[in-house]
């Protein structure tokens, strides 16, 4: 039988290439390795260059082997393993692995089964403890009674159900371990889950779960960050401006903090006191572009009440000019002039 892309397989390649029996019906090696072996190599035929066996990596074919032991301290022994994927082991990471799974991995595909294997144990003990918190009262039950009864779709259940963290450090720290969570099967450590609990309201379990809470997450920290652009009010003279400015800078330069005088003159012309101090920053901005436009509005209109004597001024003196001009005209004329003067200005 002739496999028509065989003509286009390279003759390397990282996986090798080794001749061996073939079946008659020319599709599996069925040689030495047996039906395994049989399960992981492809055969392909041509006329001109015989038959080559072409090895295929399979990942997680009919389950994942188990360590020598069980370890005591599961996500220890995960994270030294997934080490153990990516670079040559060490041998202090040696030492430790020998003691959590009784053996250091001999190649990094077999730290892999090992890892996957103790991976697929804590995502059932996972939801074995989620069941049995579950029987005997969850603590997040209000968190997930609100998700489960709220007629939004599933992208926005979870909105409503979750707080945001006060600080941005609080929240980046969310995100790491959502993120550690993640890629570690919904595993978290006990101390990390119970401080993103008391930030959050709730811990995820599933991937679907992680991922909807890490964009609701999102969403509020851009509607909070949209909403603090402005402060909520703005002070109603320009003297109170610049005493409300006073004020926020003399705040960032104490880290965020103010006295209770300060805060309480804050609160009654801003109407809330900003976040931390990124927030303090952008209202002193905020603030001194209010008092940058009204100084714009007040030059443009000084300007327009200049050109509006100007033109007043040179009709007056046409009307001199031709000996038009009543005596009235010509008093309200050297008013101009005299105005046009104090201002600065030419007719």
């Amino acid at each position: 039988m002739v496999l028509g892309f065989a003509a286009f397989l390279p003759r390397t390649g990282r996986c090798g290439e080794s001749r061996a029996p073939t079946s008659s019906a020319g599709g599996y090696a069925c040689g030495r390795g047996g039906l395994e072996e049989a399960r992981r190599a492809r055969t392909a035929t041509d006329r001109r260059r015989g038959s080559r066996v072409w090895r295929m990596k399979m990942r997680n074919w009919g389950g994942f082997a188990a360590p020598p032991e069980m370890p005591d301290d599961l996500p220890r022994a995960v994270q030294l393993l997934g080490n153990a994927t990516q670079r040559r082991v060490s041998p202090r990471v040696r030492i430790e692995l020998e003691r959590l799974v009784g053996a250091a991995p001999s190649n990094k595909e077999q730290a892999q089964q090992w890892k996957g294997f103790l991976q697929q144990r804590v995502q059932r003990r996972i939801m074995r403890d989620a069941e049995v918190a579950q029987a005997l009262g969850d603590p997040e039950k209000e968190a997930r009674r609100k998700l489960l009864c709220t007629n939004r779709g599933a992208a926005n259940k979870y909105l409503d159900c979750l707080s945001l963290p006060e600080s941005n450090a609080q929240l980046s720290w969310v995100f790491s371990r959502l993120e550690i969570a993640r890629r570690n099967a919904g595993f978290l450590d006990e101390r990390d889950a119970s401080h993103m609990r008391a930030l959050i309201g709730m811990v995820p379990q599933t991937h679907a779960e992680i991922v909807r809470v890490r964009n609701a997450l999102s969403k509020l920290a851009l509607r909070r960050k949209r909403a603090e652009y402005w402060p909520p009010k703005l002070p109603d003279t320009e003297l109170r401006t610049h005493f409300t400015i006073k004020f926020l800078m003399q705040r960032i330069r104490d880290g965020g903090h103010s006295t209770e005088q300060g805060e309480a003159i804050l609160i009654d012309r801003l109407g809330a006191l900003p976040r931390n101090v990124n927030v303090a920053r952008a209202w002193v901005k905020k603030l001194r572009f209010t008092l940058y436009m009204a100084q714009k509005r007040r030059d443009h209109q000084a300007k327009q009440e200049v050109d509006a004597l100007k033109r007043k001024v040179r009709a007056l003196c046409r009307l001199k000019r031709a000996g038009l001009a009543t005596a009235e005209q010509l008093k309200e004329l050297r008013r101009a002039d005299e105005e046009l003067a104090a201002r600065g200005a030419c007719a």
